[in-house]
């Protein structure tokens, strides 16, 4: 039983189970929504940088030889049907052609950047960042703020190393998250009333929870973090690159007599032309 002025309260053994299911739920949500933070702005941007450099340019000179060959094929076939027909071809008009509807270059959209988190904290305020910081270690501290917990443990220790690095947006999203756990509350209605919110509050949270969970699986089904045993792996990165290698040596060779074929044929060309 708790007393608020005169009036007596009675904590009912339902309502303190279900708001430890709410403080569970809140710090489950908190550690995916920072699991998600984690693969986005950290982990994604070292995983892209290592295939860029280990592997995307192999696998994008190896994209342009193999669109080029495509290319000499097409202008070669052009100009082996007229030659057929003994009919004098426009090279550049058919070399036009090709180009208008062949790209030369890797897609970009294959290779999806990730945010440039220098430039964000270049914009943050060290006094809202400050004030930030203390607000989070008041409702996370054990001395301080909630019950402690392993999971606010790790919080903890999150908020902290997002300060020492000036990571506002992380810091945000344990605030925005954990604000009202540094809050007692207070029962001033009926039972079957509060039950009845938290009963709300809690739906609401797994909904959160799954959706989460959901993202997670997603994201992790994505490039780059479909590679990930790949661009973690020096060995398989060695062995994708001679793999990688030999493809462009042999693309190479089979562009080189493409071009010689249809050097051929702009020769006899010309001589259709004489």
């Amino acid at each position: 039983m708790k007393e608020q002025g005169d009036t007596a309260i009675i904590i009912s053994p339902e309502y303190e189970k279900m708001l430890r299911e709410v403080t569970r739920l809140r710090n489950k949500v908190i550690e995916l929504v920072l699991e998600k933070n984690e693969l986005l702005y950290k982990k994604k941007p070292e995983l892209l940088n290592i295939y860029m450099s280990c592997i995307g340019v192999l696998e994008n000179k190896l994209y342009e030889l193999r669109m080029e060959s495509i290319r000499i094929r097409y202008i070669t076939e052009l100009m082996r049907l007229n030659s057929n027909l003994s009919k004098k071809v426009d090279v550049k008009e058919i070399e036009e052609k090709a180009d208008s509807f062949l790209p030369v270059s890797f897609p970009e959209e294959e290779i999806e950047e990730a945010p440039d988190q220098e430039d964000v904290k270049e914009e943050i305020d060290p006094d809202e960042l400050k004030l930030l910081y203390r607000n989070v270690i008041k409702l996370l501290h054990p001395d301080i703020g909630m019950e402690d917990s392993l999971a606010c443990e790790r919080l903890l220790k999150d908020a902290i190393e997002a300060y020492e690095y000036k990571d506002i947006q992380v810091l945000k999203t344990i605030y925005q998250a954990l604000k009202e756990l540094g809050e007692k509350e207070l029962i001033t209605g009926h039972c079957a009333d509060l039950i009845s919110d938290l009963e709300k509050r809690i739906c609401k949270l797994k909904d959160e929870r799954d959706n989460l969970e959901q993202s997670l699986k997603d994201i992790k089904g994505k490039f780059p973090f479909d590679q990930e045993k790949l661009l973690t792996d020096p060995d398989r990165i060695s062995k994708k690159q001679r793999k990688l290698e030999k493809d462009i040596s042999a693309e190479t060779e089979k562009l080189e007599k493409l071009k010689d074929r249809l050097r051929f044929f702009k020769i006899r060309n010309a001589h259709l032309a004489g």
